[in-house]
């Protein structure tokens, strides 16, 4: 009996080691502004050369469609990315991998139809327009890139992302996710990133939203009102708060406490959490502001220059507001086609120095005509206290009727520029700049219009007088008529004959 026992758990122990199930739940306070940060994430991992085997337990629960695209397109790894709204450094602290605004893909591929072949599936099944991201596709040392920054995000793409996951929103974290509480946030952004490394098939499922917060928030005023319980293919479920101190100031005591950076982490398995506990004010006391950090001490901001319908220019300023350490830029822009940038017109200063051309290295690739857009890639140091400004200037392209959107006169979407900023030897920070809005030249759409209802009425005019001549015949008087017609000429001939 002991050796059944033994062999029966050795057995869901190996089925449990090849799949992974980790879920987390990050809540940051951040009460000088009186908002709040929540970030979901969701590891899941299967072993896809397992004795389960395709159809096995693990695609029960892990989506058996994205490890089909994985290998109908031979795709290595994957992200996509919908983001509304900009992410604030300096108010919000430090992003969770966030995209620029809009839809983003980058994509581990061997060619770019396979490239667009995932789009277009995924498009399917998020329920968004990916399938224009042909014409913006970029292809750099690795991978392929494209960015839709017109995509808005909506509960039709959250509610295929929620199906990703093994327990939906009936259990576990997901349990705590509301589209309509979600969509009323000041930032949104949604991240599915799928892997494929020897035989481990990885999808790591990311939700993060800002919200607007009194002191006295709690978990239900945050997330929305939810029921707390565990999935049950959950290896780990944790919520963890994001404070300045060490010092425990939760409703409920946390179970550990860990130091990143300048930050602790107060970490509580899902299963403690009480209904009590979840309508109650999460915080005992107000929460400390985070100590200073790196984006206190760097600045990003990129605007429109020039005005009119036929040229006009694009600047960025990157401000090192550190007294004593410089940090390495590299800033990256995609120009659609339709502005012919004027290369020549790069300038590129350093306090109001323009700086010389061996204190930099620049790349650039020029835009083909109704394809791919232009590259501008720029790699420098920036010295402490200073200010990097990059401008250049385009003419806008007139634009055949078909290309035009509908609302073509609200302008056109430009993507957000790249900057992967780094400052002594700490790692890589990646962050976006704001979109931009760029009207064109556009054609009086009214014109069909009133071309059509000027003809039409002319041949309508014409039609009917020519019909009306054609098929008109002399009106045949009635007997009376006749009678009337011979008393009058009987009086007549009474006056004559008098």
């Amino acid at each position: 009996m002991n050796s059944i026992v033994a062999i029966v758990f050795f057995l869901v122990c190996f089925v449990h080691g090849e799949r992974v199930l980790e879920e987390d739940l990050l809540v940051r306070p951040l009460p000088k502004i009186g908002k709040a940060v929540a970030h979901f994430k969701f590891v899941h991992s299967v072993d896809t050369n397992s004795s389960l085997g395709e159809n096995g337990l693990h695609f029960d629960t892990f989506p058996k469609h994205i490890r089909q695209l994985m290998q109908k397109y031979q795709v290595n790894s994957f992200d996509l990315v919908f983001t509304n709204g900009v992410w604030r450094h300096k108010s919000w602290g430090e992003a969770f991998d966030n995209g620029p605004f809009g839809a983003y893909l980058e994509a581990n591929v061997k060619t770019q139809a396979s490239f667009q072949g995932l789009a277009q599936t995924l498009a399917g099944i998020f329920s968004a327009s990916l399938n224009k991201m042909d014409a913006s596709t970029i292809k750099t040392l690795l991978t392929y890139q494209a960015n839709l920054p017109r995509e808005e995000f909506c509960t039709e793409n959250l509610s295929p992302w929620l199906k990703l996951l093994p327990c939906r929103t009936h259990a576990g974290l997901g349990a705590f996710i509301h589209p309509l509480n979600i969509l009323d946030s000041d930032f949104i952004s949604m991240t599915v990133h799928v892997s494929l490394s020897n035989s481990k098939l990885t999808l790591v499922q990311k939700l993060t939203v800002v919200k607007r917060l009194d002191n006295n928030w709690s978990l239900e005023s945050l997330l929305g009102d939810s029921v707390s319980s565990v999935c049950p293919i959950a290896t780990k479920s944790t919520i963890t708060t994001d404070l300045a101190s060490e010092s425990n100031i939760l409703s409920i005591p946390a179970a550990s406490v860990d130091r990143r950076g300048k930050s602790y982490l107060h970490s509580l398995p899902l299963s403690d959490l009480t209904m009590d506990a979840l309508k109650s004010p999460w915080l005992s006391s107000v929460a400390h502001s985070h100590a200073k950090s790196f984006w206190d001490t760097v600045s990003v901001h990129r605007y429109l220059t020039g005005y009119g319908q036929v040229r006009g220019g694009i600047a960025a300023r990157i401000s090192n507001h550190d007294k004593a350490n410089p940090i390495t830029v590299s800033y990256q822009e995609f120009i659609p086609w339709y502005l012919r940038v004027y290369f020549s017109s790069l300038r590129i200063t350093l306090n109001g120095i323009d700086l010389a051309i061996n204190e930099y290295s620049l790349d650039i690739i020029p835009a083909k005509r109704n394809g791919t857009p232009a590259q501008l890639r720029l790699t420098l140091q920036v010295p402490p206290n200073s200010k990097l400004d990059v401008s250049y200037y385009f003419e806008k392209s007139f634009l055949p009727l078909e290309a035009h959107p509908p609302d073509a006169n609200r302008g056109f979407d430009i993507p957000a520029a790249h900057l992967s900023l780094s400052k002594g030897k700490s790692k890589n920070t990646i962050m976006y700049t704001e979109p931009l809005l760029i009207p064109l030249p556009t054609p009086d759409f009214s014109m069909p219009y009133n071309v059509i209802c000027l003809t039409s009425t002319v041949i309508s005019m014409a039609m009917g007088s020519l019909v009306n001549t054609l098929l008109r015949h002399k009106r045949k008087k009635s007997n009376i008529g006749n009678l009337l017609d011979a008393v009058k000429r009987l009086f007549k001939r009474k006056k004559l004959t008098k």
